[in-house]
């Protein structure tokens, strides 16, 4: 015969048994405190970026998003996948536990216009891609000589800046362009990390908030770069951090 006691009341030679006590599960996203890719845009302006959607029952999906927000062919060549809940603000419907860019070939996406390089492809806010032939400086600004990405020769014209959502670049970061000395740093996305010389850990998400204390997500300097890479946290800039 067996009885359940409290923990205190306890003795020697006791079978003592534990519930388990299963982990929320938890988006990388939400971990290190940076919004999901998709937060705030419409199904244009996402349309063609390769993605790996994660379900709640496990299952795992990567293709290409269309103007609507859903992948109609993916991979592995299955039917068309429902992955936007409307086709205008792009919003994964509610089986879906996350949704994730894919790495591809060494590309970063940017959203400051003044970083942006000829050879770059940008994408508009009507969701429209170009290619970038030729760049000009102006105070505080940069203007962009384009053609569409669907043509491949011929002149391009300047495009209205106002109109600049994003860039996809080439990336050139490695781990030599991470910190090396120990400390805090705050990224480019405003979110702060703390360096110990081996493992990186959060500390503030990008609106200043203390990053969640559960599930601890440090990682190390080749994973934190390339969930840096992804996130668009370069350039890092060391900061002291004051505790009260």
């Amino acid at each position: 015969v067996s009885r359940q006691i409290d923990l205190k009341d306890a003795k020697e030679g006791m079978w003592v048994e534990f519930d388990s006590i299963e982990p929320k599960s938890t988006s990388q996203s939400d971990a290190d405190g940076e919004k999901p890719f998709w937060e705030g845009k419409i199904c244009k302006e996402i349309e063609g970026l390769h993605v790996k959607v994660t379900f709640k029952s496990g299952a795992v999906l990567t293709g290409v998003l269309n103007d609507i927000g859903d992948i109609c062919t993916s991979d592995d060549f299955s039917d068309a996948i429902i992955i936007s809940s409307t086709s205008s603000d792009f919003s994964p419907v509610s089986a879906i536990e996350s949704v994730e860019l894919v790495d591809d070939d060494g590309r970063e996406r940017i959203t400051d216009i003044t970083k942006v390089c000829a050879g770059d492809t940008v994408v508009m806010t009507t969701g429209n891609k170009y290619k970038v032939l030729k760049t000009s400086q102006a105070e505080n600004a940069q203007h962009l000589y384009v053609r569409p990405v669907e043509v491949f020769t011929g002149d391009g014209f300047w495009i209205d800046d106002s109109y600049f959502d994003h860039a996809i670049i080439r990336t050139a970061y490695t781990l030599d362009n991470l910190p090396k000395e120990p400390g805090f740093y705050k990224a480019s996305t405003k979110s702060v990390w703390k360096y110990d010389g081996n493992l990186w850990s959060p500390v503030l998400n990008h609106d200043g908030e203390i990053a969640p204390a559960y599930p601890v997500s440090v990682q190390n300097p080749k994973h934190f770069l390339k969930s840096s890479v992804k996130a668009g946290r370069f350039p890092f800039e060391k900061v002291e951090a004051t505790f009260q």
